[in-house]
């Protein structure tokens, strides 16, 4: 019993470094926290033994709430500088290299938002035949269909596609391209029918004759149909 209790303290401190780590990281890289306590608790646990083990090998102060506070802070360092390792274009290309086509990402959203550039958005409603045009400026994370916000946008009625499946732009209802000051939300469950436009110099954009194109894109349409 007394064991269980002097290890006690540093039970508690795997469980704060590992749900730190975990908070930032999932949230730099827009993933869903688990829901459940029990996955939180153990996954929380599992990082936190590692993180302090890692941190035994760096000297120590001497004082235990110093000693502590840089252990969460450099935790959080590290969760973000992880973070941004598995986003980059390197990890990709790692994985295609070994033969893994597939997008990282849960939500197809986060393979069309260009994080270093703007992404073009239109999204058209083929029940009311309405469409917006227009830069992306937020989009709501983890959803299959999220709300979308528009800035720098046009606003059109009457579209109808035609025969060779364009969407006519129809009628321009009103143009807030060059006012930076209107916004608007845009659901897009109800504005189905949406296309993005990347500068020329994107990182999103593509080589058509690139021999791993067509493995990308499948790899793409079978995340677009899990989550559909």
């Amino acid at each position: 019993m007394e064991s269980i209790i002097n290890f006690l303290p540093q039970f508690i401190l795997y469980i704060v470094l590992g749900f730190v780590f975990l908070r930032v990281f999932n949230y730099c890289c827009a993933i869903k926290n688990s829901e459940g306590y029990e996955n939180i608790i153990w996954g929380s646990i599992i990082v936190g033994f590692v993180l302090s083990n890692f941190f035994s090998l760096f000297p120590t102060t001497h004082y235990q709430i110093v000693d502590i506070l840089g252990m969460v802070i450099s935790t959080a360092f590290l969760a973000f500088l992880f973070s941004k390792i598995y986003a980059s274009k390197t990890i990709d290309r790692c994985l295609r290299y070994f033969g893994v086509y597939r997008t990282k990402h849960n939500y197809i959203w986060q393979d069309i938002i260009d994080d270093n550039g703007a992404t073009y958005i239109s999204a058209y409603n083929p029940e009311t035949h309405e469409m917006y045009c227009g830069y992306l400026k937020f989009c709501e994370d983890y959803e299959k269909h999220p709300q979308i916000i528009l800035q720098y946008y046009k606003y059109y009625v009457n579209c109808f596609v035609t025969n060779d499946e364009k969407i006519d732009g129809g009628q321009l209802a009103y143009d807030c391209s060059d006012d930076p000051s209107y916004v608007i939300m845009i659901d897009t469950e109800k504005f189905c029918e949406i296309s993005a436009t990347y500068n020329s110099d994107s990182e999103k954009t593509i080589n058509k004759d690139d021999k791993s194109l067509k493995k990308d894109c499948k790899a793409i349409a079978d995340n677009v149909r899990k989550n559909n």
